[in-house]
């Protein structure tokens, strides 16, 4: 019998972001203890101030990463729908490029429900919201938000679901779709574990 494997894409859009906050954000990938089945899209939304090109190259020996460089502003929405028709994997994750992941096993218990219960279509955790200085605060699960969760791509794919392009908070409006197209509570999976680093 064929082992299944569990590899994810990881889709990060960028713009003007600063060097130390993408260094973070990678390095925070990185450490991740399934590393060899991850794969990293970074998509530059057209940055005019920053070039992150030396910081991407710098983790090249270590992540199995993409570059796209895109030639016009397009927003969010768009940059993540581009990064995401780039990805190759069944598993899908969005990270915010001024965020990180918490733990060398974030994205190991993210997937872990998919292992368990091969009906699965999304998985999502718990997370952090840094606030001012050294204070934190604990979200147990936010519905709306796209981190801290993964995907099913071939789920997404069914019901053609994307993230609107002309359109403020378009993470609420792919997870309303999302939500709307699960027709099974139990194919949501839930961890009380702490994955994501919000840096607010």
């Amino acid at each position: 019998m064929k082992t299944e494997k569990y590899k994810c894409d990881i889709i990060i859009p960028i713009y003007n972001t600063s060097d130390e906050l993408l260094t973070r954000c990678l390095s925070s990938v990185a450490m991740q203890v399934n590393l060899k089945d991850i794969h990293v899209i970074i998509v530059d939304d057209c940055s005019d101030k920053i070039d992150s090109t030396n910081v991407v190259s710098s983790f090249k020996d270590v992540l199995d990463i993409d570059y796209v460089k895109l030639e016009e502003n397009v927003g969010a929405g768009k940059a993540r729908n581009i990064g995401y028709e780039r990805g190759k994997n069944e598993y899908v994750l969005f990270c915010d490029s001024d965020d990180s992941y918490f733990s060398a096993f974030s994205i190991e218990k993210l997937l872990q429900p998919f292992k368990e219960d091969k009906t699965t279509l999304l998985t999502m955790c718990a997370f952090l919201e840094q606030l001012e200085g050294i204070n934190f605060k604990r979200h147990q699960y936010n519905l709306t938000w796209i981190f801290s969760k993964i995907y099913r791509r071939s789920f997404l794919d069914k019901w053609n679901i994307r993230f609107p392009e002309a359109l403020n908070n378009e993470d609420v409006a792919f997870n309303l779709l999302v939500w709307a197209c699960i027709n099974d509570i139990n194919k949501i999976k839930y961890c009380d574990d702490i994955v994501y680093m919000w840096h607010n």
